[in-house]
């Protein structure tokens, strides 16, 4: 293909962006670039990518254009991928993003510091989805380490 104009580069990066919807989640979360931003007059379906934030997205429930539902409160909708080659670890923890599913023992990083996920009643290897940042839940869900 011969990009000649602004309207065949254009073109282009709408290839691009439906060819990254069907790439693997390990390829995905270290391709965020090929994918497009969260568009507040799109009505997206399920499976659908996009990034919003810096963080790539993907709709769970098809819904109707709301310019409110953005992805870190339209938690029903929409849900963080996570980084596949974090392993939740003190020296690979995961990076934190609102909305995720959390794992109860492992290890959670946000703004430079590392938080252990565990709360009373809960036992290892348990998950829940929350809807802060780890630093929003200490004595909750979190601890520093």
């Amino acid at each position: 293909m011969s990009i000649r104009t602004i309207a065949d580069a254009m073109a282009f990066r709408r290839k691009i962006e439906s060819a990254a919807q069907h790439l693997p989640v390990d390829e995905a979360v270290n391709s965020t670039e090929l994918f497009p931003k969260w568009d507040s007059s799109k009505a997206y379906n399920k499976g659908e990518r996009f990034t919003y934030n810096g963080n790539l997205y993907e709709c769970v429930e098809a819904n109707p254009v709301n310019p409110t539902w953005t992805p870190d409160v339209a938690y029903t909708y929409y849900k963080p991928v996570a980084n596949v080659g974090e392993e939740g670890t003190l020296d690979n923890p995961i990076t934190a993003v609102i909305g995720m599913e959390y794992e109860i023992g492992k290890y959670y990083s946000e703004d430079g510091k590392i938080y252990l996920c565990k709360r009373d009643g809960m036992t290892e290897g348990e998950k829940i989805t929350l809807y802060y940042l780890p630093s929003a839940l200490v004595g909750n869900y979190f601890e520093i380490v």
